[in-house]
């Protein structure tokens, strides 16, 4: 007899010890080794771009991650980058944040490859992320998600030679060789 998968909440979430990455999703737990140095790499380039863009602006709030993203009592995602309307900054707790961030940035990697692209991509457009970048660093391209009813859309998917274009970010357009550009 197949035994029933135990659906955990965030409270066993926030019991878990501080050591280990970990994600809730759908009530099970994943954990995740730390990312990789060209993961980190391009998540950071992406990180400082927006920083510059948003200099001097009190609409964004951009905090540093991870960070926990509460959606419900079943799912806390880390998004490797998020960002905030300042209006809704109602949001944020010394917990994290309590709903999800206007913009989630997941740069794929071998551990969370397939979570990235089918599960959280399923999960951010229910619980209102009003845009999903999907970053690959092997083949260099951003994909720009958007809501259209309960799922998205791609609104485009950026190569190396483009520049980035956000409907959140009027105005930001790096080029996306500057973003996965290595600097070893």
């Amino acid at each position: 007899m197949l035994k029933a998968l135990e659906i955990h909440t965030y409270e066993d979430y926030a019991a878990l010890p501080g050591e280990e990455r970990c994600e809730l999703i759908e009530g099970q737990f994943f954990m995740t080794p730390a990312p990789g140095f060209f993961h980190q790499t391009v998540a950071g380039q992406i990180y400082h771009l927006l920083r510059q863009h948003l200099e001097g602006s009190k609409k964004w709030i951009a905090p540093l991650t991870p960070i926990d993203v509460i959606c419900s009592p079943h799912d806390v995602f880390q998004p490797d980058i998020v960002l905030i309307a300042a209006r809704r900054k109602g949001i944020i707790s010394e917990r994290g944040l309590t709903g999800a961030p206007d913009l989630a940035v997941e740069v794929l990697s071998p551990s969370s490859h397939e979570r990235d692209l089918l599960v959280k991509k399923k999960l951010y457009a229910r619980y209102g992320v009003k845009e999903y970048w999907i970053v690959d660093p092997v083949a260099k391209t951003i994909e720009v998600l958007i809501p259209g009813g309960a799922v998205y859309h791609t609104l485009a998917v950026y190569e190396e030679a483009d520049s980035l274009a956000s409907r959140l970010l009027p105005g930001f357009s790096p080029k996306l060789r500057k973003i996965f550009h290595k600097p070893y």
